[in-house]
This record gives structure tokens, C-alpha cells and sequence, in this order.
């Protein structure tokens, strides 16, 4: 049992190792945030990281939390992200606004780094890809849920498993349509407030509530990957005994079998690697370093 917890935690430790050095390594120099803004972005960061953490950990905890099932977890992750970006939106407190205008133009661009966008869209054509095949081959079940998958064994005999079909991998493609909807309503806010007095620091700290603003989004979209390919796992695994007429009892099992392992795997890193730039993001209200601005990829 202790083996089983220990790999259940081990992503989660990973996690917290990756963005503890990355924090306090490449980001030592991010330009620290004021009073409100420290809380909202440990919040961002903390709330998806603790929840997820619970989904994890659920089969250990007391029976009086609710259960995790399939339907709601497969767009949790896509939730909570959009919780965070809520957060994130919230501005800094304004410094002392100067008495002339800044007719200087301000785009998304100039405040949002370009890897992040490229970031979001890659991602989001890995998971629309996976969804939609996983979609395809799902069948519906004795509810007419597209949640079956099956394998046909000659004309007579049939086995099936569940998969992540329709019902509800639909739902998580709405939800992902809105979290990206939203970080991109939220990135254009960014550069519509006055600057502060303040420029350099100022644009120091969009940068980083930008960069903040993909992580997290990023972070939700990796760990909604890591359930869609953890299902698909377990889907792979499927298999059972068939009677031939020449070879007797053999053993037949999914098209996407030998995928099995790299799904695995797959899903573990994807889960690391979400729960990581979460992570990153509420240690970004931690101070680290000199007080300056942060560099342009932060």
C-alpha cells in the first residue's frame, strides 16, 4: 500500500522539486508584486495544486469527501485554471499616476511573451487531436453514453471497457474552449491600464502577470492531458480469451496496446509538468533576489 502512495505522490513531488529550482534559479530576479497581488497569485497557484493534490490522493483519504469520478474529473483541471486566471486578472494597486498622458502604444504582444501563445495553441491542438480519436472510437453504452469501447471477436463474441468518449471528453472541450477564451480576454486587459510612474517597473510586472497568466493556463491544459491520457491507459489495457477453431483459447486485446506504457508515462509527465508551472507561479509572489525588473522570457 505505502508503495502504491509513494507513486502516486512521486508527480507530485517532482513538481514541487522543478519549481522550487526553477523559481529561485532562472527567476531569482522577477520584480516582486504589492501587497494584493502577492495574494492573488499565491491563490492561483495554491488552490489547483491543493485540489488536484485531493483527486490524487483520493483512494487515502477519509470516506466522508466526495468522490472523484470520471465524468467531472476529466474537466476539473480546466475549472480550476479558470479560477486562477480570475485571480490573476485582478491588477496590482496603481502607484501615483503621472499628470501627462502616455500616448505610447501598448499591444498584447508587447507585454505577453510570443512562447506562451505558441505554448497555449500546441497544446491545445495535442489535446483537441487525442480527444476527438478517443471520441470516434467510443461507442454508447446501455445509457447511450459514448463511453464504450469494444472489441468484436469473430461474428459472436465481443468484449468491452470504458474509454474517454463523448460524454465526456464534450463537456471538457467547452471548458477548454472557455479557459483559453478567457486567458486571452484576460491578456488583452493587461496593457489597457495606465502606466504607473514607475514605467520600467511597471512593465516588469505585466511581463511577469502575463507570463503568470500562461503558466497557469498551461498548467490546467498538462494536467486535463494527463487524466485524457491516463484514461486512455487504462482503455489500452484491455484484454481477454477468444476460442479458435485452429489455435484454441487466445488472447485478444486493444489495436493501441503496445501504447500502453508510453501513455503511462506520458500521463505522469504531463501531470509533473502542470502541477509544476502552478507551483511556479504562486512561488512568484515569494521575494527572491535583488529588486528589479524581470527579464523578457519570465
Amino acid at each position: 500500500m505505502y508503495a502504491y502512495l509513494l507513486l502516486a505522490c512521486a508527480p507530485l513531488l517532482v513538481a514541487l522539486v522543478v519549481a522550487v529550482l526553477w523559481r529561485f534559479t532562472a527567476m531569482r530576479s522577477i520584480r516582486r508584486f504589492d501587497r494584493r497581488t502577492i495574494v492573488t497569485t499565491v491563490l492561483a497557484g495554491a488552490i489547483p495544486v491543493a485540489v488536484m493534490t485531493l483527486t490524487r490522493l483520493s483512494f487515502w483519504l477519509p470516506s466522508f469527501l466526495p468522490p472523484f469520478d470520471r465524468h467531472w474529473s476529466a474537466w476539473l483541471p480546466l475549472v480550476l485554471g479558470m479560477l486562477a486566471v480570475a485571480l490573476l486578472s485582478i491588477p496590482p494597486r496603481a502607484a501615483r499616476t503621472p499628470a501627462t498622458a502616455d500616448l505610447s502604444r501598448r499591444t498584447v504582444l508587447s507585454v505577453v511573451p510570443v512562447t506562451w501563445v505558441i505554448t497555449l495553441l500546441v497544446l491545445a491542438v495535442v489535446i483537441v487531436a487525442i480527444t476527438l480519436a478517443a471520441g470516434a472510437a467510443s461507442e454508447p453504452d446501455e445509457f447511450g453514453h459514448h463511453t464504450r469501447y469494444t472489441i468484436r471477436i469473430g461474428s459472436a463474441a465481443e468484449m468491452s471497457s470504458e474509454i474517454y468518449g463523448w460524454y465526456y471528453s464534450v463537456p471538457a472541450l467547452l471548458a477548454l474552449g472557455a479557459l483559453l477564451l478567457l486567458t486571452a480576454i484576460v491578456w488583452m486587459l493587461i496593457p489597457r491600464r495606465p502606466w504607473d510612474d514607475d514605467r520600467a517597473a511597471d512593465a516588469a510586472v505585466r511581463r511577469l502577470r502575463a507570463a503568470n497568466i500562461g503558466r497557469t493556463t498551461a498548467g490546467a491544459m498538462l494536467v486535463h492531458l494527463s487524466f485524457v491520457l491516463q484514461s486512455l491507459y487504462g482503455t489500452s489495457q484491455m484484454s481477454g480469451m477468444a476460442a479458435s477453431g485452429d489455435l484454441g483459447q487466445v488472447t485478444v486485446g486493444t489495436s493501441f496496446a503496445a501504447l500502453g506504457p508510453a501513455l503511462l508515462w506520458a500521463s505522469e509527465i504531463a501531470l509533473a509538468a502542470g502541477l509544476s508551472l502552478w507551483m511556479i507561479v504562486a512561488l512568484t509572489a515569494v521575494p527572491a533576489g535583488v529588486r528589479r525588473p524581470a527579464p523578457a522570457f519570465a
